[in-house]
Formats: structure tokens, sequence, C-alpha cells
């Protein structure tokens, strides 16, 4: 893929292939900031005028409270709450998928430290859609657990294998699939290429916790999302989020 289509002698033609290997990402960002800055999509949404509507935010509460009460951080450090209340409020919910439990061991990485509660979330999740059937999925096998309408399973999100042995043991559609994991873009994109196919119509897919220096990686992304699916970069307290609908 990266090797000149030219001769010459092996050496430099194997120097000048790990260069390109190295730098043509970085130039297909540039490539794509281009283009963002003309068509001028390049800024984010803001999260905090996305619940426009009583219904978004009613939903928005609902969640802020039941993310507080299981100890989840996706609205007291985060203000997710107004991001899930605004996209889930025309959906009816019946399944959702969370990668990452928040583990509190600290010999993982992306840990929720000694004081993390693996799994609230999802409890929130299950509370605030009583139909709904949630399932989460984590590399540390310590913290998976079962509980009332809740499931969960081991996944390596750097496996892409494991991804989609765990979409595999755990079938969809589903109306919302989380990516709150490694926080690593090529663990994030491994998840979105599992996960899309397995979206309802309408449903979301969500990367939360994306360093706004990475932005540049996400806009690539966007563009490259296949016509069945609308993306967007929503600017969050503490960290960027991508949004990802399948929309037919």
């Amino acid at each position: 893929m990266y090797a000149p289509y030219s001769a010459g002698e092996m050496r430099l033609r194997s120097q000048m292939t790990i260069e390109c290997a190295l730098e043509v990402p970085e130039r297909i960002l540039n490539l794509i900031q281009l283009s963002v800055d003309a068509d001028g999509n390049s800024s984010e949404i803001d999260a905090t005028t996305l619940p426009d509507t009583d219904e978004k935010q009613a939903l928005a509460g609902r969640l802020r409270e039941a993310f507080n009460s299981y100890g989840s951080d996706k609205s007291s450090f985060h203000n997710y709450h107004l991001i899930y209340g605004s996209i889930l409020s025309d959906v009816s919910v019946s399944r959702v998928m969370e990668i990452g439990l928040g583990s509190n061991y600290r010999d993982i990485v992306s840990n929720m430290g000694p004081q993390g509660r693996p799994g609230a979330s999802l409890r929130a999740f299950r509370d605030v859609f009583p139909s709904a059937m949630i399932m989460g999925a984590d590399i540390d096998s310590r913290i998976l657990f079962s509980e009332d309408r809740i499931e969960t399973h081991f996944c390596d999100q750097l496996n892409p294998s494991s991804m989609h042995q765990l979409f595999s043991d755990c079938p969809g559609p589903y109306d919302l699939i989380i990516d709150d994991g490694l926080h690593s873009p090529h663990a994030n994109l491994v998840t979105l290429t599992a996960a899309l196919p397995h979206l309802a119509l309408h449903g979301w897919f969500v990367v939360e916790d994306i360093n706004p220096d990475a932005a540049a990686i996400w806009k690539v992304a966007q563009r490259l999302l296949p016509d069945a699916y609308a993306g967007a970069l929503v600017s969050g307290l503490n960290g960027l989020v991508l949004t990802v609908q399948r929309i037919h």
C-alpha cells in the first residue's frame, strides 16, 4: 500500500515506504481539513443548544438524575445528559449497548479509579427506559455482572474479531450503541466499524470523551460514513462527542 510504485534500490525504497506509512494519515487529515473549511462545517455543535423542546429537556433531566444517582460521570463531569436527552427523545428505546463499563481497577487503561462504579450508566439507562434491554461490554472480566434487564460481556476494542464476536453473541438491532471504552481513536474506529451495521433505523451510535485535539480524525470519519448514516461532532463539557444516526 505504501511502497513506491516504481523501481529503485531496496534500502531506499524500504525507508520511503516507512516514511509514507507514517506521514500519509496526517496528509489525509490536512486534505480533509481543506474541504471542511471550504464548506463551512468546521465548527462543532454546542451540547447546551440541543435540548430545544420541552420533551428533550424533560428526558435530559431524567437522565441527569439517574446518572447522578448511580454515580456515573456522564452528567456530573460531562453534560452528556443533554446530548442523550436530545437524540433519544423521538426514539422508542428498546435495546442499548455500551462499550466500557467503567473499571475501578488501576491496571486497566482508562479506568475510573478506585471510587468508580462499574455499570453505573447501564443502570441509569435501564431506569429511564423501562422497556429496554441493556447490554454492556468491557475488557475487564472482573467487573462483568448480570441484573434485571442488564447483561454484560467481554470484548477487546483493539481486536476487530472480538468486537464482531460481541455483536454476533448479542445481536441487534440497537437503538443506541455507546463507545465509552478506551477513548483512543484507533479503538473507537474498531467499534464504529463493528457497530454501524447493528443500528436500528433512526438508531444512534455515540463516541464519548473525544480529545478536542483529535477532532480532525473525526471530521474524516464523518466524511467516510456510508450514505445510510449521518454524523456530527458535539462539543460537550470536558470533551467532544461523535454522534452518528442511521437515517435510512
